[in-house]
C-alpha cells in the first residue's frame, strides 16, 4: 500500500479514529526516533499537510554524542533505593 493510499483510508475514517491513529503514530514516534527511518518520508509529509502531525520527527541518532551528567553524593540510583524503603 502507498502512503498516498494510507492516508485516503485514514481520511475514510471518523474524527475520532483519525485521532487515534494520530496519537498511535506520534506516540510512537516520539518513543522510538529510528521509527522515523522506516516511515516513508512522503507519507510523514502527506500526515504534516494535511494536519495529521504538527512537526516531522527527528532522525538524528544522538548515541555517540553521549555522555553522562555528573551530580555531587551518592549515586542517583541508591537514592532511589533509600527513597523506596
Amino acid at each position: 500500500m502507498t502512503p498516498q493510499e494510507i492516508v485516503n483510508q485514514v481520511r475514510k475514517l471518523s474524527l475520532s479514529q483519525q485521532r487515534e491513529v494520530l496519537q498511535t503514530l506520534a506516540h510512537d514516534l516520539n518513543e522510538t526516533p529510528q521509527m522515523a527511518e522506516r516511515v516513508p518520508v512522503e507519507l510523514l509529509r502527506e500526515m504534516l499537510a494535511d494536519g495529521f502531525i504538527s512537526n516531522l520527527p527527528s532522525a538524528v541518532d544522538d548515541e555517540d554524542d553521549f555522555e553522562p551528567i555528573e551530580i555531587e553524593g551518592e549515586p542517583l540510583s541508591e537514592t532511589v533505593i533509600k527513597e523506596r524503603r
